[in-house]
This record gives C-alpha cells, structure tokens and sequence, in this order.
C-alpha cells in the first residue's frame, strides 16, 4: 500500500523549509498604470493606518441579529443570542475595548 501521506510530507518538507529560511515572501507583484503592487503594500492599504485599526467605527445592525462594531478598517460583529453574544473577528487585542463600547452603544452588552 502507497503511503500517500509520507509522500506528500518527503517532498514538501524541503519546499517549506526553503521558503521559512529566505524569510517572508513579497511576491508575486504586479505593475498596473506605473504602480507596483505586492501583497505587503495591498495588505497596508486594506489595514489602513494604525489610527485606522484602532478608530471605532459607528456600530450599525448589518442584518437580523448581527451588528458590526468594528473599527475603520477592521471589522468585528456581535451576533446577538438569548444565551449569550458571540463576537466574531475580534481583531487585536487592544480592540477589545473599542468593540465593547460599541456593543454599549447600540444597547448590546
């Protein structure tokens, strides 16, 4: 019988140590109207600045019971339950509290 397991992992294991070994990839790019583009800078321009991620934005109901009370650039949602409220997509750490206080605003605990 053909271990097909210890195959994939024999030849992938060089492959990703390779890849670990020259650090963080920043490719491909691509060049659209004279601008280089690679995942790094699309990453920092979805993510904004870190006034970005941090600034509440304002919570709003986005359907039934899930409301998003995120930041400007990160999102978060509280979906509402009778036996509790699940935060989905909580970010960082340090918004947390941004969430929260959010959730306050809309009557939401």
């Amino acid at each position: 019988m053909i271990d097909v397991k210890a195959i994939c992992a024999a030849m992938l294991c060089p492959i990703v140590a390779a890849a670990a070994a020259q650090g963080p990839a920043d490719h491909p790019s691509v060049t659209v109207d004279g601008h280089t583009y690679t995942p790094a800078s699309i990453l920092a321009r979805n993510m904004g600045s870190t006034e970005d991620q941090e600034t509440a934005f304002p919570p709003h109901k986005v359907v039934g019971n899930v409301y998003y009370v995120g930041t400007r650039t990160l999102s978060s949602f509280l979906i509402v339950t009778r036996q509790g409220n699940i935060l989905i997509d909580t970010t960082y750490e340090r918004n947390a509290t941004a969430a929260r206080r959010a959730a306050a605003r809309r009557g939401l605990r």
